[in-house]
């Protein structure tokens, strides 16, 4: 019989692969992205069905939400410049 942490585990495991595969398999960056947050979330899930509440916290605070953002803004910017540099829109 599967108990609630089991399912939950499973469940977490499951989202955490497909957003790790949709990382890959994404053709725009942004996506990517966003994915990938969505897999460091998923992280974070488990490290609490591990009662380990404090790296949770911080998963969620440094990589699903700093480093999320930074990859998003360099992308951005990157971005930017590249249309620049082609003449496109300013």
């Amino acid at each position: 019989m599967i108990d609630f942490e089991q399912l939950a585990f499973f469940s977490i495991s499951a989202m955490i692969l497909v957003s790790a595969i949709q990382v890959l398999r994404c053709n725009e960056i942004i996506h990517s992205v966003m994915w990938l947050g969505l897999s460091f979330i998923g992280i974070a899930g488990i490290f609490i069905l591990l009662n380990a509440e404090y790296l949770a916290i911080v998963q969620i605070l440094v990589y699903a939400g700093a480093i999320t953002i930074l990859i998003l803004f360099a992308v951005m910017l990157t971005r930017r410049q590249i249309m620049d540099q082609k003449g496109g829109e300013k």
